[in-house]
């Protein structure tokens, strides 16, 4: 439970000013030692550097507001975005039998089908981008599905997706 809250508050906030914020409300409510202080510090840069997957908050002028993508970068943190992805999000990897990362869009509520491809065409070029071996390359089909549908295997970073699957070329 804690952990999930802790997520949560480090998913709407920039984590340096959020460190920033804990640490100084502790260091002056409670009156802690600069040691206390530094040793609270060190913890969180820790837990943010480790727990932390690579997040991109891209602004949509035709949304009208930020949406943000979950970005795995390795095995393990592939399962962590979509462990962090509601049914509703949209997840994305390079084509069947490819080697790549997993991006997560959490999907605004009351989009148009119109939105939604702009949503699906920026996570297909992060998937790209975020994949050493399609960085900069030609065009590449991406599969893209909810959340839903995506299905952890007993591979770490391997999943299967249940029906629903689409495609588009980025």
């Amino acid at each position: 439970m804690l952990f999930d809250i802790i997520m949560i508050i480090f998913q709407k906030w920039k984590p340096r000013i959020l460190i920033s914020y804990i640490i100084d409300f502790y260091y002056v409510k409670y009156n802690i030692s600069v040691t206390l202080y530094y040793i609270l510090f060190v913890s969180f840069i820790i837990f943010w550097l480790f727990v932390m997957v690579k997040t991109e908050i891209i602004q949509f002028p035709n949304i009208g507001g930020e949406v943000t993508y979950y970005i795995g970068k390795s095995r393990e943190d592939n399962f962590k975005v979509i462990d962090m992805g509601r049914d509703i999000d949209l997840w994305f990897h390079v084509g069947e039998g490819e080697s790549s990362c997993h991006v997560i869009c959490v999907v605004p509520d009351g989009l148009t089908k119109k939105q939604t491809m702009t949503l699906v065409k920026k996570g297909g070029d992060l998937c790209k981008q975020n994949t050493a071996k399609f960085r900069g390359g030609k065009s590449i089909e991406i599969i893209y599905s909810f959340v839903r549908n995506i299905k952890k295997t007993e591979i770490l970073g391997c999943v299967e997706v249940c029906g629903g699957g689409k495609k588009i070329i980025v």
